[in-house]
């Protein structure tokens, strides 16, 4: 069983995985929007597939100090349907010292 195994993935047939790319039509696309709407000089994109068919991508984009997150919506051939994306607030630490336990509501 073992060596069936070994000789698949040898052969080629390994798990697709699944990473964060840097080029491609998506990221051209947001690197654009970004630019254009957000006025960001030099945006840096990565996104990721998120639905198999390749009809959902996620991006995130740091530029200027600023980060990004984008959603992409694209239909067949490759068209983008739409691309939203909306500037990541930086997130609020909550006071060192106060721990909040299971059940408990935060004020």
């Amino acid at each position: 069983m073992v060596a069936a195994v070994a000789g698949a993935v040898a052969a080629g047939c390994s798990i697709d995985r699944i990473t964060w790319e840097s080029s491609g039509f998506p990221v051209e696309e947001v690197a654009n929007v970004l630019r254009e709407e957000h006025h960001v000089a030099h945006p840096a994109v990565e996104c990721i597939k998120r639905e198999a068919g390749g009809s959902l991508y996620e991006c995130r984009a740091k530029a200027e100090g600023a980060e990004y997150e984008c959603e992409v919506k694209v239909g067949i051939r490759e068209r983008i349907k739409s691309i939203e994306c909306e500037r990541k607030e930086e997130e609020t630490t909550r006071p060192a010292g106060r721990r909040v336990e299971s059940g408990e509501v935060d004020s």
